[in-house]
């Protein structure tokens, strides 16, 4: 018991035993599963161009920044409806949801369509030029104007953790993954003439993996009747920041740091950035287990 207390890694409330592991690992899962399909993204174009690998690859960095950001707004609800769904106060928890959820969706469409806006701008800073920065520019689009989506599957996963029912969150997070490489196998290997890029193609197939998936969520969250009641609060929306920023700013932080380093990476050419970038995709598994 030097290094590690089992004693101080469980909680007992209500005659049931919670332990670190029970909450960690479906929000570990959930990260994971969203990091997959940029992971799977970039070994699929890895067999066409190394330009394809780095336009998605710094793009999808940017993303990630963008979504460790609005999963301040996921944590901080996922930690205020725990509290209320103990105290077995169904009504507050559902007034969390419902001014968490307008929060998740009208941030998401704001700051997607501001980065669809300047796009460009944001691939200049990388340092991307040419091909691989107008490749960059089309998939970065596509995945802002549709970022709501990933973010309100990503809130509908967390309500069911918080509910108890993480085993339909990992579900959803196995057949988003699933759909992706079935759609972008299709994009990539199949004769249909998709009158775009591969890049644009593999775009739209993780994001059509999400609408299903979304779908899939929902039906999930109306059938275990999960608290949630529509509106906005003013003072709930403190409330989740004031709880959901402190959680998050560490991956915020490493996100940024790492976009940083790729920016100055990219200035020595393509194959020393898509060696970053294969490294990076280890490293982020890894991270990502500590913040769980």
């Amino acid at each position: 018991q030097m290094f590690y207390n089992k004693a101080v890694s469980k909680v007992y409330e209500n005659g049931h035993c919670i332990s670190v592991s029970s909450i960690a690992l479906p929000k570990y899962l959930e990260m994971i599963f969203i990091q997959m399909i940029n992971t799977v993204n970039t070994l699929m174009l890895s067999d066409f161009s190394r330009e394809a690998v780095a336009a998605t690859s710094v793009a999808g960095q940017i993303q990630n920044l963008i979504i460790v950001i609005l999963n301040i707004i996921i944590a901080g609800t996922g930690i205020l409806m725990s509290v209320e769904l103990g105290k077995n106060d169904r009504k507050n928890a559902s007034e969390i949801a419902g001014t968490s959820i307008v929060m998740i969706v009208f941030c998401s469409v704001i700051i997607g369509l501001l980065a669809f806006v300047f796009s460009g701008q944001l691939m200049d800073i990388m340092n991307l030029s040419g091909k691989s920065k107008n490749l960059a520019v089309d998939f970065f689009k596509i995945k802002m104007l549709f970022l709501f989506i990933k973010m309100s599957m990503s809130w509908i996963n967390n309500l069911l953790i918080c509910n108890g029912y993480a085993f339909y969150a990992v579900i959803v997070g196995v057949c988003c993954n699933l759909l992706n490489v079935t759609f972008g196998y299709i994009v990539l290997y199949s004769s249909l003439n998709l009158h775009m890029s591969r890049v644009s193609g593999i775009a739209f197939a993780s994001v059509f993996a999400e609408v299903i998936s979304l779908i899939l969520a929902g039906v999930f969250l109306l059938k275990k009747k999960c608290p949630f009641c529509f509106g906005f609060n003013v003072k709930l929306m403190k409330k989740i920041l004031k709880i959901g920023t402190p959680s998050g700013l560490g991956l915020v932080s490493f996100s940024f740091t790492q976009i940083i380093t790729t920016g100055f990476i990219a200035s020595f050419g393509i194959i020393v950035l898509n060696a970053k970038v294969y490294i990076s995709n280890i490293i982020n598994y890894t991270s990502q287990f500590g913040y769980a």
